[in-house]
């Protein structure tokens, strides 16, 4: 069985090689017409972020550390909020791309959910209240200002 560290290296290491052939197809990108900077930049700079923080997550899954670090990984937990999420996340990207409900509401839905997930403390009626606001105030930004077509609540 491989060990932890092992498969975190594997891991980064694709993942580096996957932002370093982004990088190269995005050399390929045409300059605009309108815009000074460059097309390809944001994804340049997305890519370089990412090929350094494989580098560091690279360093650290490969150093050394004592035993009691390790027997320490070994017999944590799972913490299932972290999978609850994923399904959480999941079932909103597909409401989402169902096109069925507004977002407004399926965005508000998505940050309770996650607000009550994750809390240490108990669940905060006041906070729930604010997401719900700024998830509507989401859904008018790109709907009004970045003219982006969504599915609406109103």
């Amino acid at each position: 069985m491989l060990n932890s560290r092992i498969c975190r290296a594997v891991f980064v290491g694709l993942t580096a090689i996957v932002a370093l052939l982004f990088f190269w197809q995005s050399l390929s990108i045409p300059a605009p017409t309108f815009e000074p900077v460059g097309g390809a930049r944001v994804p340049q700079a997305t890519a370089i972020a990412i090929i350094l923080l494989a580098v560091m997550a690279l360093a650290m899954a490969l150093s050394k550390r004592n035993a009691a670090q390790i027997e320490a990984e070994a017999i944590k937990p799972i913490d299932w909020r972290g999978v609850l999420f994923v399904i959480i996340f999941g079932a909103y990207a597909v409401a989402l791309a169902s096109r069925t409900i507004g977002l407004g509401w399926l965005t508000a839905a998505f940050l309770i959910a996650t607000q009550a997930l994750f809390s240490e403390k108990r669940f905060s009626p006041p906070l729930a209240i604010i997401l719900a606001i700024s998830a509507f105030a989401l859904e008018l930004i790109f709907t009004k200002v970045f003219i982006i077509d969504v599915t609406t609540s109103f």
